[in-house]
């Protein structure tokens, strides 16, 4: 049995129990190569936490926080989520995460 997080009703997590069988990736795995992917591809101070396996559209899929960490060892933000397709650790919607980092990246900081 797996148990999903559905959308909130009335203000609250609502849980239902159901059946799926499917080979999917492990949720170490999937931080593993999320974070993988946002090194390689965005920069060395993002790494992938928190995964939840959603069902979607019929598609098994880890969404996982992205964290900006400090070469200072400050307090790690999060920026975003990404998500992988939980039978092969494939980054899903590849290009809005991009969007979405390049846009923080060059948004005016305050100060």
């Amino acid at each position: 049995m797996t148990t999903l997080i559905l959308p909130q009703v009335n203000g609250k997590d609502s849980y239902t129990e159901i059946n799926i069988q499917a080979s999917v990736i492990s949720a170490e795995t999937a931080c593993r190569k999320a974070s993988f992917y946002l090194a390689m591809n965005v920069g060395h101070l993002l790494r992938a936490t928190n995964p939840r396996l959603l069902l979607d559209d019929d598609l098994l899929k880890w969404q996982l926080d992205v964290i900006l960490t400090s070469p200072q060892g400050g307090t790690p933000q999060q920026i975003g989520h990404m998500f992988l397709a939980a039978s092969d650790g494939s980054v899903l919607f590849a290009d809005e995460l991009m969007h979405t980092l390049t846009a923080l990246d060059n948004a005016p900081s305050a100060g």
